[in-house]
């Protein structure tokens, strides 16, 4: 009995060590994926205003079921939509004169 246990323990934690590996792979590869508040969170909004832009299907995510994920990649997309064109330095110089 005691070897098996050992064994199960040993299995155990081959599987947690595997978990933490497969996460950490993701995460470098760009492809861990995020809850609705993580990714609120990573864009700097409210959960309630992400689920009205998701209504508003200007929020890009994956859905199976009822479970919604998002990826950093949708994250920088989302911002991207908000972006405000820069003026270059002489241009923010020039005043209009009435």
């Amino acid at each position: 009995m005691a070897g098996n246990e050992l064994t199960q323990e040993v299995l155990r934690e081959l599987i947690a060590i595997r978990r933490v590996a497969e996460k950490l792979c993701d995460a470098m590869a760009g492809n861990r994926t995020m809850t609705k508040k993580e990714f609120a969170e990573r864009v700097g909004l409210s959960v309630a205003t992400v689920s009205r832009d998701m209504a508003k299907q200007i929020v890009p995510h994956l859905k199976r079921g009822r479970r919604v994920l998002f990826t950093e990649k949708h994250a920088e997309q989302y911002l991207a939509q908000f972006e405000q064109p820069v003026k270059t330095l002489e241009q923010a110089r020039v005043r209009r004169r009435k």
